[in-house]
């Protein structure tokens, strides 16, 4: 067989995967946010499709590179006073995530999730720190090239997974409200990747 037929074979066949896995796992974040792009060839084993692990971006030559909350934490005097002043929900689309069954309030800001209160640092995080693993992920996608931050999530973007930011962000916000445990594994697993 020659090379081109191959390539070309190669490249349907990712495609292909690609169009499976979006009709079959809508709801898993870790095929619907791309945290590694190239899904592996050959890599087919009991039914079940699993991802290369090179790390790199969407077929491209770009390693992700993730900052992780403790990061954001640390560099908030680096980002914009408008987003880290920003309603919570205003952002994602629903009050933040209590400890418990309820929600925080309307005044909850993006620099609340991150500072939380006097003597409890983590009172804002959430049930299993979903609401800062959210904020974490959505900065590396808002910042994404931006030199300062030196993270590279490319899925926000004409083209991209997402096309503004604030829709990833509702996206992030509506699959915690279905199943918060399993999304904040899910968003600390891409974390662990990148």
């Amino acid at each position: 067989m020659s090379e081109i037929k191959m390539t070309e074979e190669a490249t349907t066949t990712q495609k292909s995967k690609r169009v499976f896995l979006k009709k079959v796992t809508s709801t898993a974040i870790i095929t619907t946010i791309p945290s590694r792009s190239v899904w592996g060839m050959n890599h087919v084993s009991n039914g079940s499709i699993m991802p290369s692990m090179n790390g790199s971006d969407f077929g491209g030559v770009n390693q992700i590179i993730l900052q992780d909350p403790q990061y954001w934490i640390g560099n908030q005097v680096l980002m914009s006073r408008s987003v880290l002043d920003q309603p919570f929900d205003d952002l994602f689309g629903g009050y933040a995530f209590k400890n418990t069954q309820s929600h925080h309030n309307h005044q909850t800001t993006i620099s609340d999730i991150l500072n939380g209160k006097k003597n409890k640092p983590d009172f804002y995080y959430g049930p299993d720190e979903i609401n800062l693993w959210m904020v974490s992920l959505y900065f590396n996608a808002l910042y994404s090239e931006n030199y300062t931050f030196g993270c590279y999530y490319p899925v926000v973007g004409h083209g991209k997974s997402f096309v503004t930011a604030q829709d990833l962000a509702y996206y992030l916000y509506t699959s915690a409200r279905n199943d918060t445990y399993s999304m904040a594994k899910n968003i600390r697993d891409i974390h662990e990747l990148g």
